[in-house]
């Protein structure tokens, strides 16, 4: 009873004290947990990550639950990506 609960707390904590110092994810990140719909985290709490869905229903995840399965990070890719583009523009082109 009380000492899960309690149990559960610490770990969404202490989850949270490691999950801010690795920064899996930032605030509007879009991410996807689980069988949770994929959203925009919009607050990063002590004990819980708040998401809100395309549909604009907020969602409440405990920090263990994020620690202990994999998630998808879809603005964090594994690795860097850079792209050099060139643009040519004619002499002729006005300023304005």
């Amino acid at each position: 009873g009380v000492a899960f609960a309690l149990q559960s707390m610490v770990l969404d904590i202490f989850s949270g004290v490691v999950m801010d110092l690795e920064r899996p994810y930032d605030i509007k990140d879009w991410i996807k947990f689980g069988d949770y719909p994929e959203g925009m985290v919009t607050k990063i709490g002590a004990r819980v990550t708040t998401i809100v869905t395309m549909d604009n229903k907020t969602i409440y995840i405990p920090h263990g639950k994020l620690a202990q399965n994999p998630f998808t990070n879809f603005c964090k890719p594994s690795r860097p990506h850079w792209d050099q583009v060139t643009i040519g523009l004619d002499h002729v082109v006005p300023v304005d």
